[in-house]
C-alpha cells in the first residue's frame, strides 16, 4: 500500500537520513522576511544553521524576487508596530477609565485615585514603547547598509534559480486559472489577490519542480506559510505536506520532498546536524507564529466589520427607497415610535463602536471571542431596529412618485451591493466558519 499511495506516507527513517544528507534545502520567502522579525541572537542562530548546509542551499527565483520586493515593507511594519501598540495602550486606557468611572458612586473605592494611578502607569508604558521605537534601526537608505539583506545575499550567492521566460510564465498563469477554482494546491488560497500576484506560490512551486527534475535532487522545503493549500490538516492538526503536492513532485521530479516550518526545521537540524539552538530561539519562533495568527484573525474581523458597515449603508438606502415605493402612502404612524427607534439605533451604534475599539485593543483570544459574540448580538438588534424603522416609515410617509430620486437610489444600492460582495469575497468559507465557530467554542493565526 505504501508503494501505491506513497504520497500519503511520511518518509521512512532511511529516507529522512538521505534527505538530510543529500537533499537540497529550499527556503520560502516568508522565512527570509521573518529574519527581520527575529531578535539579533535568533537571527544569527538561524543563519548559522543555514551555513552548515551552505553547499545545498537553493531558492527559486520567485523567492529572491519576492524578498527584494517586500523587504522594505517588512522593515517598515516593524516600525509601525510601535505606533500600533501605542494606539492600543491609549485605547485601553480610555476604555478602562470609562469602566472605572462607572463605579464613581461606590464610596468604598477611591475612583479618582485609581484613575490617576492608571493614567500614570499607562503613560509609563507608552513612554517605554516610544523609547524603544527611537532605538529601533531605521530603514536603510540602500540594501548594502541592511545587515539582514547582506546576510541573505551571502547565504544564497550563486544559489538562486533562473526566472521563467515570458512564455512559461503565461503557461503557469493559465494553469493556475484552471487549478485554483478546483482547489488544486498550491496557491488557491491567494485567489483574492490581483493577477498575476495570485499565482506567486504556483510559480515558486513550478520552479522547485524544475530544479529538482534538472538536478535529480530530493528537496527539504522550509516555509512559514501555514495555509491549507500547502499543508494537510486533519481535525485541526497539521500532519505534513498536501498529498497532492507530494504526488506531483514524485511524478514531475521523480524524488522526495518534505516540508518543515521554521521551528521544525531547527529541531531536526539539532537532531541531524548537532546544531546548537537555544530555547529562547524556539520560544521566539513560537511567539512569532502566534502573533501571525493573531494578526490574521484581526484581518478577518476587520473585513467582517467593513462588510457590516457597507451592509448598514445598504439598509439605509433601502429605507430611503422604501419611502418612494411605500404601498401605504398617506398613512400616519406614531412620531414617538419613530423617535424611539432612532434613539435606540444611536445607542446601539455607539455600543457597537465601543466593542469594536475594545476588540482591536485586546490581544487576549478569549476576550476577543467574547467581544465578537457581543458584536454579532448587537448587529442582530440593529437589524431588527432597522426593520422596525422601515415599517414605521412606510406607514408614516406619503410620498409622490420621484423617478429621478428612485433611479439614483437604485444606482447607489447596486454599487453598495457590489462593494459588499467584494468584502465578502475576501472572507473564504473557512474564515467565516472559523469566526462563527468561535461564538460557541472560543479559541485562541
Amino acid at each position: 500500500m505504501r508503494k501505491t499511495l506513497a504520497h500519503y506516507y511520511p518518509p521512512t527513517p532511511a529516507e529522512f537520513e538521505e534527505l538530510w544528507k543529500n537533499g537540497a534545502i529550499v527556503v520560502d520567502t516568508n522565512v527570509l522576511l521573518d529574519l527581520y522579525r527575529y531578535s539579533e541572537a535568533s537571527r544569527n542562530e538561524f543563519a548559522a544553521v543555514l551555513r552548515l548546509l551552505s553547499e545545498r542551499l537553493w531558492i527559486p527565483h520567485q523567492v529572491a524576487l519576492e524578498f527584494h520586493k517586500n523587504r522594505l515593507q517588512v522593515i517598515d511594519e516593524q516600525l509601525s508596530a510601535f505606533d500600533a501598540l501605542v494606539k492600543k495602550l491609549e485605547s485601553a486606557r480610555g476604555s478602562l477609565e470609562a469602566e472605572m468611572n462607572a463605579y464613581s458612586k461606590n464610596e468604598s473605592m477611591d475612583i479618582p485615585a485609581l484613575v490617576t494611578r492608571h493614567k500614570e502607569m499607562s503613560a509609563e508604558l507608552i513612554g517605554m514603547v516610544t523609547a524603544a521605537k527611537s532605538a529601533h534601526p531605521r530603514v536603510p537608505s540602500n540594501i548594502d547598509e541592511d545587515a539582514t539583506a547582506t546576510m541573505v545575499t551571502e547565504l544564497f550567492e550563486d544559489r538562486v534559480g533562473e526566472p521563467f521566460d515570458e512564455t512559461v510564465m503565461k503557461q503557469v498563469y493559465e494553469e493556475g486559472a484552471r487549478r485554483y477554482p478546483a482547489k488544486v494546491p498550491p496557491g488557491y488560497k491567494d485567489s483574492d489577490k490581483p493577477e498575476p500576484d495570485r499565482y506567486g506560490d504556483l510559480v515558486l512551486w513550478k520552479q522547485m519542480l524544475k530544479f529538482a527534475s534538472d538536478t535529480k535532487q530530493d528537496l527539504i522545503f522550509i516555509t512559514g506559510d501555514l495555509k491549507e493549500d500547502w499543508w494537510r490538516r486533519e481535525r485541526g492538526k497539521t500532519i505534513g505536506a498536501r498529498p497532492e503536492l507530494v504526488r506531483e513532485f514524485r511524478k514531475d521530479a521523480g524524488g522526495q520532498v518534505h516540508f518543515y516550518d521554521p521551528k521544525q526545521f531547527l529541531q531536526r537540524a539539532h537532531d541531524y546536524l548537532d546544531a546548537k539552538i537555544s530555547q529562547s530561539t524556539y520560544d521566539e519562533l513560537d511567539n512569532l507564529s502566534v502573533q501571525s495568527e493573531a494578526n490574521r484573525q484581526h484581518d478577518i474581523v476587520d473585513a467582517q466589520l467593513e462588510a457590516e458597515r457597507v451592509r448598514a449603508q445598504i439598509r439605509q438606502a433601502t429605507v430611503r427607497l422604501s419611502l418612494l415605493d411605500s404601498p401605504r402612502m398617506g398613512a400616519v404612524a406614531s412620531a414617538t415610535r419613530i423617535a424611539s427607534i432612532e434613539e435606540q439605533l444611536r445607542i446601539m451604534e455607539k455600543s457597537k463602536k465601543r466593542y469594536e475599539e475594545a476588540y482591536r485593543a485586546s490581544d487576549d483570544a478569549s476576550k476577543q471571542a467574547e467581544l465578537t459574540e457581543a458584536l454579532v448580538s448587537i448587529q442582530e438588534k440593529i437589524d431588527e431596529l432597522f426593520n422596525a424603522y422601515i415599517d414605521e416609515q412606510e406607514t408614516q410617509s406619503s410620498i409622490s412618485n420621484k423617478p429621478l430620486e428612485r433611479k439614483r437610489l437604485l444606482s447607489e444600492l447596486a454599487e453598495l451591493n457590489r462593494v459588499h460582495e467584494t468584502w465578502l469575497s475576501r472572507l473564504s468559507a473557512n474564515k467565516i466558519e472559523d469566526i462563527l465557530s468561535r461564538r460557541s467554542s472560543p479559541d485562541r493565526h
